[in-house]
């Protein structure tokens, strides 16, 4: 297999093709390396804006609702990084 390679980029290199990439050559599944990454999605949670607050919720459930501050609204992974944690009732 090795053997093959190496002669498939000698006689690319001796002729002269300009229009072959090292990748096609050289790679053993070009096609596959083409693939794009894929999407990551971002989960939202709400966050009641207290003092005392220190979980954040999947939705309005009723320990949101009871809520008297302003509710705001972050990614999970901000949530996360900053001590909040999941509420029992929504998770």
């Amino acid at each position: 297999m090795a053997a093959r390679r190496l002669l498939l980029v000698l006689f690319v290199t001796l002729s002269g093709w300009s229009s072959v990439d090292a990748q096609t050559v050289t790679g053993r599944y070009p096609h596959k390396a083409k693939r794009p990454a894929p999407r990551v999605t971002v989960a939202y949670v709400f966050i009641c804006e207290s003092r005392s607050a220190y979980a954040y919720h999947s939705g309005m459930c009723r320990g949101l609702a009871r809520c008297t501050h302003e509710v705001s609204q972050m990614s999970m992974t901000q949530a996360r990084s900053t001590c909040y944690v999941p509420r029992k009732i929504c998770y």
